[in-house]
């Protein structure tokens, strides 16, 4: 049986849950786009796992061991699913803010220069 203290990394501890709470609640977000108080969309360990694992395959395919990668998706369970599918994909996570924020950022222009563009779709 895997054990969380022998984990080494943030998606191996990922994997470990899966395995150990599969049906336990992973993460939460609250949608206020769909409903004015919100409305909450969860995942359980075993379908984060799952659904970083997907996006994973696809981006390794895409990108080298250490490459920076930008991560634009707006606040949601899809932004959880791939910052985390990048650091599966042995790349490193860049995670970027809007557009029109970016712009006026000296980090933003360090991103733009340092990352190359990857479209994934689901």
């Amino acid at each position: 049986m895997p054990s969380v203290a022998t984990a080494t990394t943030l998606t191996s501890q990922l994997t470990t849950w899966a395995t150990l709470d599969p049906h336990g609640a992973a993460v939460a977000f609250l949608d206020f786009d769909t409903a004015a108080n919100g409305s909450q969309i969860s995942l359980t360990w075993l379908e984060l796992d799952r659904r970083v694992a997907a996006v994973a395959v696809s981006l390794s395919t895409q990108v080298s061991r250490g490459e920076p990668v930008a991560v634009l998706v707006d606040q949601s369970l899809d932004y959880v699913v791939a910052f985390l599918a990048v650091l599966r994909a042995g790349a490193v996570a860049v995670p970027l803010v809007e557009p029109d924020s970016l712009a006026r950022t000296s980090s933003g222009k360090i991103a733009r220069s340092t990352c190359r563009a990857r479209y994934l779709a689901e």
